[in-house]
């Protein structure tokens, strides 16, 4: 049984974790269009709704509640297990479905934030706990580490890369002359706020049930401080480097990148290698994003690359300098990835085929907002 220092850190995490959901609206609002303003919001409300609806009816039914026998899927645990599983899957939901905001439907949302709130939120963070799947593959003596949350900001981003792949791009991504142009939000500096109360709320990213707060705790948080911050900074140049001047929108997808990526395994880490890994996570998320545009995948938010590729790196950066362990993080990744695209694949593509996934086309010209 928890303590109560243990369970009141299963609450403050949790609640850091929501923060972070709401620094996500706000953003999402400042990097979206005035007109879809509104409906954008409630789009997000309906996959918060979603997983909790899901995670929660999952434990219900795992427990008997709803049915006449056991239905053993995932270990729910103890309350603040599934207090945390609860605020995670309403986190990694959410941000997935932020990849495909303005166009995609109310039921869309509620339906996605069902099944990963049920099943793919739980299986994976099962699988990765220490006496999880992954763990029970070995290199040598190395098995996959991820103390924190990196695989899971990683199959946020993963699960937004198959929406929007499914779904397509927005109207109007694409000019006159048929080039892929970017689609400016209505507010760069609710953009930058949204972004700035995420990264400080990312600590609760590091609550594990049975924790306590220690010095360890606080140690790997100013990690995520420190990666924030080497992040931000790599932005700058990016941006500088790019365009000539220093710019908003990569310092804060930096920050945001530099800040995921150091949740891979922030206990046991060095606040140097924090800031190196941190400084690396963002370039790659930038440099991938440049990518992304040129083939016409359209995020409006960045959460395929500031938290999908910040959150594999973060993920594989645990094993640099061991080589089992390096090849542990690279096949527990790799397991993560493969599993998230096929059954998010399966699930995308099926309310498409139902057309149940896209607004129509007269509803998105015309704008989400009355």
């Amino acid at each position: 049984m928890p303590n109560d220092i243990e369970t009141l850190w299963a609450l403050v995490a949790g609640l850091l974790l929501l923060f972070t959901n709401l620094g996500a609206v706000v953003m999402l609002e400042g990097l979206t269009r005035r007109r879809s303003a509104l409906t954008v919001s409630a789009r997000h409300l309906a996959a918060l709704s979603g997983a909790v609806l899901g995670t929660v009816g999952a434990a219900a039914l795992q427990s008997g509640r709803f049915a006449g026998s056991d239905i053993v899927t995932v270990d729910f645990g103890s309350s603040d297990q599934l207090w945390l599983a609860t605020c995670t899957a309403i986190l990694t939901t959410t941000l997935a479905m932020a990849g495909l905001a303005e166009r995609s439907t109310v039921i869309a949302n509620l339906l996605v934030g069902v099944a990963m709130g049920a099943v793919v939120v739980p299986l994976v963070a099962s699988a990765r706990i220490e006496d999880g799947l992954l763990a029970s593959i070995e290199f040598g003596q190395a098995s996959f580490i991820d103390t924190s949350a990196a695989s899971l900001f990683a199959l946020s981003g993963i699960a937004a890369f198959v929406g929007t792949t499914i779904i397509g791009p927005r109207r109007g991504r694409r000019g006159r002359d048929d080039a892929v142009r970017t689609i400016p939000g209505k507010s760069m500096p609710v953009a930058m706020v949204g972004g700035l109360l995420m990264i400080p709320a990312m600590i609760g990213a590091l609550g594990r049930p049975g924790d306590e707060w220690n010095d360890e705790v606080l140690d790997a948080a100013l990690g995520v401080l420190v990666g924030a911050g080497v992040g931000g900074v790599a932005g700058l140049v990016f941006g500088s480097v790019l365009v000539g001047r220093a710019s908003l929108v990569p310092a804060l997808h930096g920050a945001l990148a530099g800040a995921v990526s150091t949740t891979g395994d922030p206990f046991g880490a060095t606040r140097f290698s924090q800031g190196v890994v941190g400084f690396v996570g963002a370039i790659l998320a930038l440099s991938s994003a440049r990518y992304l545009k040129r083939v016409d995948i359209d995020d409006p938010v960045g959460v395929v690359t500031t938290f999908g590729i910040a959150g594999l790196w973060g993920a594989i950066a645990v094993g640099i300098g061991s080589g089992d362990q390096f090849l542990a993080q690279l096949l527990g990744i790799f397991l993560i990835a493969t599993f998230t695209i096929i059954v998010m694949g399966i699930i995308f593509a099926f309310l498409r085929i139902l057309r149940l996934l896209r607004i129509s086309t007269e509803i998105e010209v015309a704008g989400l907002t009355p």
